[in-house]
């Protein structure tokens, strides 16, 4: 919708801040997935994937039976 928002010169469905808030729940979902914990929101300036999107994953410390490990995803390894 962002694109035909710009095209058609109106508002789009939802606001930059509400695709903000989106994405930083969906990193947090994926940093969870890796470490095995609870990530607070909103993720501060010094968090590896606030700073860096899934880039920042592999900075993370990957829980002993994280699968998002086991299987690879996002560049990690065993």
């Amino acid at each position: 919708d962002f694109y035909a928002a710009i095209r058609d010169q109106r508002p789009p469905i939802a606001s930059a801040e509400a695709g903000f808030r989106a994405l930083e729940i969906a990193l947090a979902a994926y940093a969870s997935g890796v470490t095995g914990q609870v990530i607070s929101l909103p993720l501060t300036a010094d968090n590896s994937v606030f700073r860096m999107g899934i880039d920042g994953l592999t900075n993370l410390k990957a829980g002993s039976e994280s699968r998002t490990r086991r299987a690879g995803i996002f560049g990690l390894r065993d």
